[in-house]
């Protein structure tokens, strides 16, 4: 700590230092100290002093509110995937569909904060704004939570009951469904099937 003897008994420095330190503009401790040719931690003995501890805590405040305004604040501008608490992908929907926040580009669901990844996905991967108008996303493996663009598939809502229809996973027992691994969304438990 290198507090100055000499400066703290100049009284006029003192006076001056003060002054500058609960000016309009609210400068730092720091910046009062190079003002006046001290310390920082002289400028600080001096102002310790001449005011009480609540309006030094007062002064402290607005000085801390003002250092996160704009584009001092840590946090300015880390929104999305910049921002540490970014989880991704929000939630789910009642039947397993993941939703996410609306991208700027994205145009589908006007009226909503939220969208459906795999139209998000499947709308970025043709260069468009939405999927297009009467047409369906499907999730080849029918894992509603892979929404890679490998297991998305533009159709029509036809194509997309026929091929739902005629999925060979629901001519599969509760057991082979639980072997081959497609069941793991959802809890079961597995019992032998008897001969």
């Amino acid at each position: 700590m290198s507090i100055s003897k000499r400066d703290l008994a100049n009284e006029e420095l003192c006076r001056a230092v003060v002054e500058s330190y609960l000016s309009k503009d609210k400068p730092s401790l720091k910046e009062v100290g190079a003002k006046h040719g001290i310390t920082f931690h002289s400028a600080r003995a001096i102002v310790n002093t001449a005011l009480t501890e609540e309006q030094m805590r007062e002064e402290k405040a607005l000085r801390y509110s003002r250092s996160k305004l704009g584009a001092r604040n840590g946090m300015s501008g880390k929104t999305g995937g910049l921002h540490p608490n970014y989880k991704g992908r929000l939630f789910c929907d009642p039947y397993g569909y993941i939703l996410v926040l609306k991208p700027s580009w994205y145009t589908g669901r006007p009226l909503s904060k939220h969208v459906y990844e795999h139209q998000v996905v499947m709308a970025q991967m043709l260069g468009l704004t939405e999927v297009p108008e009467g047409m369906n996303v499907h999730h080849i493996n029918e894992n509603r939570e892979d929404n890679s663009p490998h297991n998305l598939a533009l159709v029509t809502p036809e194509g997309h009951r026929s091929l739902h229809a005629r999925s060979p996973l629901r001519k599969l027992s509760l057991w082979e469904l639980h072997r081959s691994g497609t069941s793991r969304s959802k809890p079961t438990t597995a019992m032998s099937p008897t001969d």
